[in-house]
This record gives structure tokens, sequence and C-alpha cells, in this order.
């Protein structure tokens, strides 16, 4: 009996032992994560000090306002690198006008104008339009860019598994600044159908009638956007006035 005592007695010492060790070896977690912040400056609080009594907003908040901004614009990460200083004027004579327009609107824009940029493929259109969009994401404006082809067959897909499209195009309409790639594109020779242009309208009648700034790409002319919708065609080119090249 006193051999079993001593052996319990001895085996509660190793116990004891054995735990203080694991306490004294390893830290704890704050320890070991001490200083790993994704911002050192706030130290992942989101405000810093100015004084005693005076605290402000870190600046590492807008930078993540920015970053949630490009990705509900939709536009692509190799999109993002699209600026006016790294567009190239050599792709066409109309280039240097092209750069020109979109200095200009990038100015004024929150006055309702539109830009269109109506022209064959290739000749910058798109470049310059999302280096609008990139621009006024870093300035805080929320952007949609919306390529013509995808989009729409991304609305028909939805409409396809009765999937409500109202949100998506109700944000459209609305979104501070957007951006309309290949509105119309001709595909085969084919002429857009009835659910396009009815959308196409839907949408920037809205933003025409709110005066909301908006980039439209076209390989159309200003008349064939008349001959295939005249309602959406006429608010294209009375809009894009004194910001419309072709």
């Amino acid at each position: 009996m006193r051999t079993i005592e001593n052996l319990g007695a001895i085996l509660d010492r190793i116990k004891e032992k054995l735990t203080n060790s694991q306490t004294l070896t390893f830290p704890s977690s704050s320890t070991t994560e001490e200083g790993n912040y994704d911002c050192s400056r706030c130290k992942d609080k989101e405000y810093v000090m100015v004084d005693d009594k005076t605290a402000r907003v870190c600046s590492c908040q807008e930078q993540k306002r920015i970053e949630r901004l490009f990705e509900s614009s939709q536009i692509t990460p190799a999109f993002r690198t699209k600026t006016l200083d790294n567009y190239t004027t050599d792709k066409t004579p109309i280039s240097k006008d092209m750069l020109k327009c979109g200095k200009s609107y990038l100015e004024h824009y929150k006055k309702g104008a539109w830009l269109v940029l109506l022209g064959e493929p290739g000749s910058g259109k798109s470049h310059i339009s999302l280096a609008m969009g990139n621009e006024l994401i870093k300035q805080g404006d929320p952007v949609l860019y919306f390529q013509h082809v995808e989009g729409m067959k991304e609305l028909i897909d939805l409409i396809a598994k009765e999937k409500p499209i109202k949100a998506k195009i109700d944000y459209m309409k609305q979104v501070s600044f957007l951006i309309w790639d290949d509105l119309f594109k001709p595909a085969g020779g084919k002429t857009p159908t009835a659910f396009q242009v009815e959308t196409a309208f839907e949408i920037l009648n809205y933003r025409y009638l709110n005066l909301l700034p908006t980039a439209i790409n076209s390989e159309r002319t200003a008349k064939e956007l008349l001959e295939i919708d005249k309602a959406v065609g006429s608010r294209i080119i009375e809009r894009g006035k004194g910001y419309r090249l072709i």
C-alpha cells in the first residue's frame, strides 16, 4: 500500500513539473504575434492618436476603401494599370485628340457630361475610359465597368436560371461612374437583340435624366447608333457634346 502511495505521489510531481515546464517554454500567442499587424501605423486599430485627447482615422482605412471600390468596379487587375500617363498616342492619328479629350473630361466629369468614343477596335477607346475609371476610384468615387458582350451574356444567364437581375440593373443605373465598353458590338454582322436595346435604354435613359457621368465606347458610328435605336443614340450623342470623338 505504501509503495502504491509513493508511486502516486511521484506521478503527481512529474505531472506538475511537465506543466510548469510547458508554461515556461512556450510563450503566449500574444507574445508570439507581437508586431504582426497589417498596418504598423495604427496596429490594426483603424485610428491613430494625434495627442492624448485627439484621434484620427488611419490612412490604411482609405486604402482599404479604395481596394473595395476596385473589387466592386469589375475592373480586372490587368485593366487597373491603364492610366493617361501610359496611353500611347502613336496608335492612330486621332490618339492625341483622344488623350486630350480624356484629360479634359476628367477635369469636368461631375457636370454630368458623357465621354463618348466611337471607332475601330484597337484605337485605344477602352484604355482612355478605364484610365478615367481608375483615377476616379483613387479619388474615392464608385465605378462600374460593363463589357457589353460578356455583360449581356451574364444578364441572360441569370434570367435563364430564373435569378433576379434588378439589383444589377439598378446598380448600373445609379453608380457614380459607369463605363460601358463595346456598346452594341457587332457580332457576326448581327444586329442587337431587343433585350440588349431595351436594357441599354433603361440604364442609359436613367443616367441621362439624372446627369450621371458615363463613358460609352463603341465600334458603331453615331449614325449606326441612331439606326439601332433613335432614343438610345440621340441620348448618347447629346450628352457626349464636347467629349465625343469618332
